[in-house]
């Protein structure tokens, strides 16, 4: 049985009495003591005491420190206990009391907090460990709290890792939810229209589509929610029809619109905006056309705003650069919106 097995048979027994929370605090005692930190060299400090003034005190369930440097906090609580904001904010205090980058919540689970020294935030949360046995999130934090194997760096490494799989996570439900809901339907029967015309004629491709339909759901009753308070300002879905645009859609628009208008963008980066790969390395896979197409002399726009399958694509409106006629994709999704303003940003926009 593995350490983390183990760690989570006895958090089970523990829930199972409904024991008190000095059991669960003797418990993770013994557990950083197996994983190499010594109470005898003063690197384990329980119940470890920070005086506030001449009067006050804050006193740390746990303490870790090597060679005199204090690494992290630990607050443990019962083994039934729900977390709770008031928790979360003794935490967060006991880390900014001590400058400390990382701290570690245990109850009813695990849940690590980071202090990003390079803004002036409060730590945040970055995941969460459930006590199941084989959780390799568990074993692979418990492995990183080893003495022989821990270092800050390490650590740090470890914490970015953990927003960036929390920022994908939650990228990845909005976009389920679009396709759930329908907004992104469009893009997903193109996507397979798109695969089959890679293996059948175009005529076959028109027919299968023609013959099935396509239903998603989730996997989960509910999406996970989210590891951290999101930015309810506006940024719509995509971009269904120019009659009823979501905010980002209008955003592009009128942005692309002025920066062609102002001459702020120069050839080689019109150039490389009617270029479908260009658009989506810079905006995201979810930008399937080039942000802008330019249109030739004699051509009707009207063909060039549509896909091959007669949906619009483009806005109507033609904007004019250097002599050159264009218009603008009118395709966006809202998870878009960090890759979009980030280049207006840049253009001044």
């Amino acid at each position: 049985m593995t350490l983390w097995d183990e760690i989570c048979r006895q958090v089970e027994i523990l829930k199972q009495r409904n024991a008190p929370e000095s059991d669960m605090q003797t418990l993770f005692e013994n557990i950083f003591v197996e994983l190499g930190w010594s109470r005898l060299q003063g690197e384990l400090l329980p119940q470890w005491e920070i005086p506030i003034g001449a009067a006050n005190r804050l006193i740390l369930d746990i303490i870790i420190k090597s060679n005199g440097e204090n690494l992290f906090v630990v607050e443990v609580k019962r083994p039934t206990n729900e977390v709770m904001d008031k928790y979360i904010r003794q935490l967060q205090s006991y880390m900014l009391q001590l400058k400390l980058a990382y701290g570690i919540y245990v109850g009813k689970n695990i849940r690590i907090f980071y202090d990003d020294q390079d803004n002036r935030d409060q730590p945040q949360e970055i995941t969460t460990v459930e006590f199941n046995v084989g959780n390799r999130d568990g074993q692979e934090l418990f492995e990183l709290l080893k003495k022989e194997n821990y270092s800050n760096e390490e650590m740090r490494k470890y914490c970015v890792k953990k927003i960036t799989e929390r920022k994908d996570r939650e990228q990845a439900s909005a976009i389920a939810s679009e396709l759930i809901n329908g907004i992104s339907k469009i893009k997903l029967d193109n996507l397979l229209e798109e695969a089959l015309t890679n293996e059948y004629s175009v005529s076959i491709a028109h027919f299968v589509l023609e013959e099935i339909s396509i239903k998603l759901s989730r996997k989960t009753q509910n999406p996970p929610p989210p590891l951290s308070p999101q930015p309810s300002s506006g940024g719509g879905a995509m971009e269904s029809s120019p009659s009823d645009p979501p905010k980002i859609g209008r955003r592009a628009e009128e942005a692309f619109g002025r920066l062609l208008a102002e001459g702020k963008l120069s050839d080689d980066e019109i150039f490389r905006l009617c270029d479908p790969s260009y658009s989506r390395r810079t905006f995201g896979p979810g930008a399937i056309y080039p942000i802008l197409r330019e249109i030739p002399p004699g051509v009707d726009p009207d063909k060039l705003r549509k896909d091959h399958n007669g949906r619009n694509r483009y806005w109507k409106k033609i904007h004019y650069a250097n002599d050159r006629k264009y218009i603008i994709s009118s395709q966006w999704y809202k998870h878009q919106r960090p890759q979009l303003e980030d280049y207006l940003s840049q253009k001044g926009v």
